[in-house]
């Protein structure tokens, strides 16, 4: 029915029964029934019969015979979970030889139910499927399919729109496809040629499986041993508990925002007809934030307000309007839908950075940066890169719990990564001294920068929601509003000038735009040579200030991009002087990437991969490989972040442990746990884990965290393990009369306690010895496309990692593959669509796809390089949660090498432009490939 209810959703069960010809028997309440075909139901408005109470009472599904070939298809964004971009049912019946006797040709996301193609039905009977009459059906084919070819139902749709030609050009090439592998069927894989082989192969995906390599050093153990995650079964098996799941008080009352649909002037907010909704308590809006004597801004944290303020225009589209508070969500989001909300007329929206520059809205951040005296070389080179940014689409949504405590203070348990960004924010906002503000979590469901501003606005409204009902109040953002509300990664357009020696960069201008949306807080440096020396470079990246959502960091922000744009350049010289792009990089490789670059040759066997892949390439004409190395060097700066830790050892000998670093999936208490427990054994070598007990929630209700840098950046747990290991040395030093060896834990403390000593003590980041450093690393995709579908499997990743010591290894991995798949899905996945008024499309998971199991590699294998001369600051770790980010652009570049592959063969250049996402639609335009 949902196919019946919603004609623009190409629904794969209707399209595969129209496929077969099965019909609906449909019966009333006086057992009288109707048989009808599945297109006439869905097509015929007066079906089911609402006055007879019709209901679908069985479906007949017609038996292909053995003189049948049946086959579908369903060419998606993504591999799995995700609608059609187009879908596809062909049935070819013969008579006994390979003559067609009759054929089904169905395709969806045509018209607004499955399109039966009786045309090029027509077209083919009585005939044999060779390639001239699968060449002139295919040409009828494509002139009934644009004949048919309809636009939404609704005006400014709310959803992707699949671009019309990709739609007609997908149609025809998969009949072709299906028309092929019928004559296979009848006469056998010799009745093709080699090349119709190549566009007729179906490869089926193997089981996904990986590898992971790295060394253990057991002199420093439990430290340095691959262990399992603290908690993370309670995680897999969805019994941890974050903010949504925290027990609620009596009385709790359930919060939904209002979102601004337009930028200007409020006019009118009619809440009347909500609060009549049963269970709907009442609605917030920046009357209340003064009634209750707070301040609407969020300054400095967050570039905006709480809620849009009558007085001014709405800064951007997905502001708080305001907050409808009911009994339960269900009545909250009931009545959220009955706001109306009036504005007076609007001005134009300004959302893309074209139209940003015209209005003269750029901004400047740090200027030009510039490396190198200025030389010049004989060739030069231009090039663009467009991206339309990435959402964070973490799996616990920005949420906040906000009550009063017993002592006239509130608490606020939120889903942020900055606990004293949060305090201090709400303690200002809410005109509070901050002894009465509590912010506390025990874990985060994912963060990766999204969390660490944009938490302020979900806060400051449930803090005027509990001052002004006195109740309690949870705002968990759904997916839809989180998305509207809260910007992402930035989207960029990046131009460059170059001048190079026969692929030797001599000189680079490069001068990225970066929207940054309503505010340059959103801004990040998205410019960098990465791993490459160039002898002069000019990188200058600026903000725009568009009416989106401010745009904030996520993971590795700035770096990613800058290292994206860098690998751009390079593949285009590459391609511009005819060489191996590993030729090219290796010409401008910085010194220190040598040791994870040759490594990684030897993994894949670069020469004879690169081989295998042109062998394969030369003899299929319809499925191309590709393969792609990149190197990254990742800067990273620890002495720019101070973390705190208190350890208490109770008299029967067990210990609390609490740090400020925040759990937001990376392991940091798991890390946490391991260093502490090295520390305490030089006390007592007989000290257990599982005598270590971790303080949650994590809160500033225990002590101060002022100064304390928030969870980012994936330095934390390298300098919470410092903060540890300052603690526990100062309890040895505390201790040292009492220890002697062979002398158990239990005992040295019970000798301690009965001497007076000080069992509590305080560690902080030794900032002083926490120097900066730079983390080098090597990955290489392998790819393999379709040209006529642009569909893509990705068969394998490599990836060469200098980890230094590890505190994990199989913590630092699990980030390591974590990272690298959310670039996939940059890469290959992920962008933003946005209608005309500027209001985003994809604002959700019907959309909006990030990778999927069968869009990671096939074969995925992480190796963390050996470390004999330990040089970062912490134990010898380095950091593992953002730098293999970089190394993610590479699925990108390797889709290019394969499309590369497919335009030589028609005589077109291997220099052209592509930009992220790597879509099957951009694949097979680029690849210009007709059958």
């Amino acid at each position: 029915m949902i196919a019946k209810t919603h004609p623009d959703f190409p629904s794969d069960i209707c399209l595969l029964l129209s496929t077969l010809g099965a019909k609906l028997t449909l019966m009333n309440a006086s057992k009288k029934t109707e048989v009808v075909e599945i297109i006439s139901f869905l097509s015929d408005s007066s079906l089911p019969r609402q006055d007879q109470a019709q209901i679908i009472h069985s479906v007949t599904i017609p038996f292909p015979g053995p003189d049948n070939f049946l086959d579908t298809f369903k060419v998606m964004r993504r591999h799995m979970n995700t609608h059609a971009e187009v879908n596809a049912g062909f049935l070819f019946q013969f008579n006994g030889g390979a003559e067609v006797a009759s054929t089904r040709l169905v395709i969806g996301n045509i018209e607004h139910k499955p399109f039966v193609a009786t045309e090029t039905s027509k077209a083919l009977l009585g005939k044999s499927l060779d390639s001239a009459t699968i060449s002139a059906a295919s040409k009828v084919l494509e002139q009934e399919l644009k004949a048919h070819l309809m636009e939404p139902t609704v005006p400014e749709p709310p959803f992707v729109v699949v671009d019309p030609q990709y739609r007609l050009s997908l149609a025809t090439q998969l009949f072709v496809k299906a028309a092929l592998r019928a004559r296979m069927n009848r006469l056998g894989s010799q009745a093709l040629s080699a090349d119709e082989r190549s566009a007729a192969e179906e490869p089926q995906r193997p089981a996904s499986c990986g590898a992971q390599h790295f060394t253990v050093d057991h002199s420093t153990a439990p430290v340095g041993q691959p262990m399992e995650k603290f908690q993370g079964l309670d995680q897999a098996c969805g019994t941890a508990q974050f903010v949504a799941d925290t027990p609620l008080l009596p009385r709790t009352l359930f919060a939904v925002p209002i979102l601004a649909e337009r930028v200007a002037l409020l006019q009118r907010i009619d809440a009347a007809d909500c609060l009549e909704v049963t269970g709907v308590h009442s609605f917030i809006s920046a009357a209340d934030v003064k009634d209750v004597g707070a301040s609407n801004d969020l300054k400095t944290t967050y570039p905006g307000k709480i809620f849009a303020d009558a007085a001014e225009k709405t800064s951007h589209l997905g502001q708080f309007i305001g907050l409808v508070l009911a009994e339960s969500f269900e009545a909250a989001r009931s009545g959220a839908r009955l706001v109306h909300v009036d504005y007076e007329e609007s001005s134009e929206v300004t959302t893309t950075i074209d139209a940003a520059v015209q209005r003269g809205a750029v901004k400047e951040r740090h200027g030009l940066l510039s490396v190198g005296a200025k030389v010049t070389g004989s060739q030069t080179l231009q090039g663009r890169l467009v991206s339309s940014g990435q959402k964070h689409l973490y799996l616990e949504t920005q949420t906040t719990y906000a009550y009063h405590d017993c002592n006239g203070g509130l608490v606020f348990n939120t889903a942020c990564q900055t606990l004293d960004w949060a305090q201090t924010q709400m303690a200002k906002t809410l005109n509070m001294p901050k002894s009465k503000i509590t912010v506390q979590n025990q874990r985060l469901g994912g963060a990766y920068g999204g969390k660490a501003m944009l938490f302020a606005p979900v806060c400051g409204a449930c803090g005027v929601a509990v001052l002004k009902s006195k109740r309690p109040v949870l705002l968990q953002m759904d997916r839809t509003l989180d998305f509207r509300a809260f910007g992402g990664r930035a989207p960029f357009d990046a131009s460059w000038d170059l001048s190079h020696e026969n692929g030797k960069i001599v000189s680079l201008k490069q001068e990225v735009l970066q929207n940054v949306g309503t505010d340059m807080l959103g801004f990040s440096q998205a410019s960098s040579v990465n791993c490459y020396n160039i002898p002069h470079a000019q990188l200058h990246c600026k903000g725009v200030i568009t009416n989106l959502p401010v745009n904030t960091w996520m993971r590795a922000p700035g770096d990613f991009e800058g290292a994206f744009i860098m690998e751009a350049i390079m593949e285009q010289v590459a391609r511009a002087v005819g060489r191996d792009p590993v030729e090219v990089q290796e010409l401008n490789l910085a010194e220190g990437m040598q040791k994870a670059w040759q490594r990684l040759k030897a993994k894949v066997a670069y020469e004879e991969t690169r081989k295998a892949v042109k062998d394969f390439n030369s003899q299929s004409r319809y499925r191309k490989k590709g393969l792609y190395c990149m190197g990254s060097r990742y800067q990273l700066e620890p002495n720019t972040f101070m973390e705190k830790c208190f350890l208490r050892v109770h008299d029967d000998g067990s210990v609390l442990l609490e740090h400020t670093g925040l759990e937001v999936g990376q392991g940091i208490d798991t890390k946490a746990l391991q260093a502490c427990t090295m520390a305490l054994r030089k006390i007592a070598e007989d000290f257990q884990m599982d005598q270590i007990q971790l303080r949650l929630p994590k809160t500033t209700g225990d002590f101060s965290w002022r100064g304390v840098m928030g969870t980012f950046s994936s330095v934390t747990s390298e300098t919470v393990v410092s903060a540890i290991l300052d603690a526990c040395a100062k309890l040895q030093k505390e201790l040292q009369k009492w220890i002697a060896p062979g002398r158990g834990w239990t005992e040295v403390i019970s000798l301690a306690t009965k001497g007076g000593a000080q069992l509590s003590q305080a560690g902080v980041t030794d900032q002083a010895a926490m120097e900066k450093y730079s983390l080098f690393s090597a990955g290489c995709a392998q790819v393999e496309i379709d040209v006529l579908t642009g569909e893509t499997q990705v068969n394998s990743f490599d990836l060469v990692y200098d980890s230094g010591k590890s505190l994990n290894p199989a913590v630092d991995i699990g980030q390591i593959e974590g990272s690298l798949i959310q670039a996939l899905g940059f890469s290959l996945l992920e962008e933003e669509t946005r209608g005309k008024d500027g209001r985003l499309v994809n604002c959700g998971t019907w959309d909006y796809k990030v990778p999927s199991g069968n869009d990671i590699p096939v074969r995925l294998d992480v190796e963390l390089l050996p470390c004999q001369t330990p040089s970062a600051p912490v134990l010898g770790s380095k950091a593992s949660g953002e730098p293999a980010q970089l190394l993610g652009g590479a699925f990108f570049f390797a889709v290019k090498d394969a499309i590369g592959y497919a335009r030589e063969e028609q005589g077109l250049s291997r220099n052209f432009r592509l930009d992220p996402p790597a879509s099957p639609a951009r694949i097979q335009a680029a690849c210009s490939t007709q059958l």
